[in-house]
Parts: C-alpha cells; sequence; structure tokens
C-alpha cells in the first residue's frame, strides 16, 4: 500500500512552531538567483531578501524565512516524497491527513494550476497552533514518481499582505532534468546516418563484385 503524504501535515505543524524559535541570524541571505535541488530535480526562487534554511529539518528539503511579523516568522517550505499516486489521488491523500491532523481546520479554497507547464493543486487552510491563527497555500506537484509540496505560511491577519511574495516565489517552480533529450536524439539520428551510408557503401561495392567476370585460364590451343 502506498505511504500517503506524511510530511505535508508535518511540515505545517512543526514550522508554525519553528517559526518561532529561530532567528533569521544563523542562515546564510541568498538573493534573487534560484534555489536548486538537484538530488529532487527542482529549482525555485525565493522571495528576494528572504533566508533559506536547507538543514533538512523536520523532513523538509528547504525552509525559506520572511520578515517576523505579530511575533510570527512567515516562512515557505518544501518537501518532496516518493509516491505512485496520481496527482488527483495525492491530493486526496493530503486533504484527509490535513482534516484529521489540523486543530479548527478549514479548507477554505482549492483548484487545479498550471505553473511553468505543469499541472498543479492548491489548498489555502486555516487553521489554529497554539494561541496562532494560522493560514496557509499548499502547491501541490506529481512527477516523475515524487509529489512536490510547496507550503506558504503566514498568519490569518496578514496572509494577504505575503501573498504576492508566495505566489511571485511558486510561479518560478521547475522540475528540473525532464527537458526533451535533443543531445541524444542528434546523437542517434547522426549514429543512424552513419550506419546508413556505411551499408549504401557496402552494398555498392558488393553489387560491383558482383558484374566482374572471372579469371578465364589461358586456352592450351596453338
Amino acid at each position: 500500500m502506498t505511504k500517503p503524504p506524511v510530511f505535508t501535515i508535518l511540515a505545517s505543524l512543526f514550522l508554525v512552531l519553528l517559526a518561532l524559535m529561530f532567528d533569521a541570524s544563523v542562515f546564510a541571505s541568498v538573493d534573487s538567483n534560484a534555489y536548486v535541488n538537484s538530488n529532487n530535480r527542482f529549482s525555485i526562487n525565493p522571495p528576494s531578501g528572504w533566508v533559506v534554511d536547507s538543514s533538512g529539518a523536520f523532513g523538509t528539503l528547504v525552509i525559506f524565512y520572511g520578515p517576523t511579523d505579530a511575533n510570527f516568522r512567515v516562512n515557505m517550505n518544501i518537501i518532496v516524497e516518493s509516491t505512485s499516486l496520481t496527482l488527483s489521488a495525492y491530493v486526496f491523500a493530503a486533504k484527509t491527513q490535513l482534516s484529521q491532523s489540523l486543530t479548527n481546520y478549514i479548507l477554505v479554497s482549492e483548484g487545479p494550476k498550471i505553473i511553468g507547464g505543469l499541472d498543479a493543486y492548491e489548498l489555502v487552510n486555516t487553521f489554529t497552533q497554539g494561541a496562532f491563527s494560522i493560514k496557509d497555500k499548499q502547491t501541490i506537484f506529481v512527477q516523475n514518481q515524487k509529489g512536490y509540496v510547496i507550503t506558504s505560511t503566514a498568519l490569518q491577519s496578514n496572509y494577504d499582505t505575503y501573498q504576492p511574495a508566495f505566489d511571485e516565489s511558486v510561479q518560478t517552480f521547475k522540475v528540473t532534468g525532464t527537458e526533451f533529450p535533443w543531445l541524444i536524439v542528434i546523437a542517434l539520428v547522426v549514429i543512424g546516418g552513419g550506419a546508413a551510408v556505411g551499408l549504401t557503401i557496402f552494398f555498392i561495392r558488393r553489387k560491383g563484385r558482383d558484374k566482374i567476370s572471372p579469371a578465364i585460364p589461358p586456352s592450351n590451343s596453338p
């Protein structure tokens, strides 16, 4: 049986607490260049001026930390896990876990999206964690038997302030290493063409030899 996307829930729960515990100074600053994860074949541009934690804390591959607003650290995180599920089945599993695991959970909105030419699905959720009323958006992709989940989190009271930065960053998400293999195709064409030329020359030479009369022994007549 396929393992459900457990990190989808864990990232949302634990990052709410992490956002209050860590100071930005412990992480290196990043600029507008893309964050690239070669092992999991994706790239994304974090919001400008945000900081990066790629330590893998709590099952995340990367966390982008934004400002601290009303004692809460605005953040985005990305998790990736292997899956044999389709996008629709993966989303269903995520929604089930969210509804069962989060306090005062409400699914605010949902729907399909096309991001960078890839099929995606977005879930906008609200819930409470301790004294905080949280709002987040999960953007879900399933590509090459991997589930990619980008979670953008802020307080319900200020989520709209940071939504443009969230959305701009998510729009830069790309799955890498899946481009059409033109170099391989070109190489195969060249090899195939060379083989065809070689065979043509071989048969032309063979045909030419077939037309040559066998040697006639000299006549013994006077």
